[in-house]
């Protein structure tokens, strides 16, 4: 792949429980809202809380008709490295949020958002306030098909993990809509995955990300494609020194 990844940007969910699920990545997790995104009406769109440089949660406060279980989701579950999770695990604890250790290292927790899905936080072994979105872990239906497009195709292996036996109809929609990718180039990255035989899709939105690149102004300035199994995949390209909402 000629054009360049530059990191994992987001991982977008739905809520069922929108202000709940703010409320934990907010004042469980210690994270900080970046921007909410609005529509020409003034109707709330999307709220990103930022994790560190240039990552973000994106949380719609539209609804899912899932149960969003565990054995059924896409999204398995997501990895963040954190400098200081003792300072996590206490605000968790003050805060009335379920956690458990969990890891190979001491100190490594597991928790949940009020939407179900799971977060396996661990030391990145600075003691600093610094956090990364690390990888996002896909529960796959043929984890043989899916983990070739993923580390063969699309070259991303360093951001997915897979695990198998998801039991469900592929198509069906639960709190998970996508990860997305930040690219340098994102007319690059669309003309060489096109060359590849993978379908883009392009729109106008709803609103307009104002931190984002886009070639044309009509068009919200990112790309969609779909993995084997119906899952959403986002490519964007931040302003030149605009990734810090």
């Amino acid at each position: 792949m000629d054009f360049k990844y530059r990191y994992f940007g987001h991982v977008c969910f739905y809520c069922n429980h929108y202000e709940d699920t703010l409320d934990f990545y907010e004042n469980g997790l210690g994270f900080s809202r970046a921007c909410d995104l609005k529509d020409k009406e003034g109707i709330l769109r999307l709220t990103y809380v930022k994790i560190g440089e240039g990552q973000y949660i994106e949380l719609f406060p539209k609804g899912y008709a899932s149960d969003n279980n565990k054995t059924d989701r896409a999204f398995c579950g997501m990895t963040m490295l954190v400098g200081e999770i003792g300072n996590m695990t206490e605000r968790l604890k003050q805060r009335g949020y379920w956690y458990e250790e969990a890891g190979l290292m001491l100190g490594d927790i597991h928790t949940k958002d009020p939407e179900g899905n799971d977060i396996w936080i661990r030391s990145n072994g600075i003691t600093t306030e610094h956090a990364e979105l690390s990888k996002g872990i896909l529960q796959c239906a043929d984890i043989k098909s899916l983990s070739y497009f993923y580390r063969e195709v699309l070259e991303v292996g360093a951001y997915v993990e897979f695990t198998g036996d998801r039991k469900c109809d592929v198509n069906r929609r639960d709190s998970y809509r996508h990860m997305c990718f930040v690219v340098e180039d994102i007319l690059q990255a669309a003309h060489e995955l096109e060359a590849r035989g993978i379908s883009i899709k392009t729109g106008t939105a709803k609103c307009i990300n104002p931190y984002v690149y886009r070639p044309d102004p009509d068009k919200a300035g990112t790309f969609m494609i779909y993995d084997p199994e119906g899952n959403e995949i986002e490519f964007m390209q931040y302003k030149e020194n605009q990734e810090e909402m």
